[in-house]
């Protein structure tokens, strides 16, 4: 019952959030290269909900915007 508690406090925010997978995506970069710059290296800040980690969409999308991301196809 806790969790449930837990995750309707954090309703709003996690709304807001995107796992690691997801970024990957957004950014166009393999997730490998997401994982290392998100949980390793921190340039984009993470949260543990759990045994899962999420990222902050506005985070994320800043880190997009300041960066020039390529993917290689």
């Amino acid at each position: 019952m806790k969790e449930n508690q837990k995750l309707n406090q954090i309703g709003n925010e996690m709304e807001n959030t995107v796992t690691i997978k997801q970024s990957s995506r957004i950014l166009g970069v393999p997730y490998a290269t997401a994982y290392k710059w998100i949980v390793l290296e921190k340039k984009i800040s993470h949260i543990n909900y759990g045994k899962t980690k999420v990222v902050l969409l506005n985070a994320l999308l800043d880190f997009k915007n300041s960066h020039i991301v390529e993917g290689n196809n």
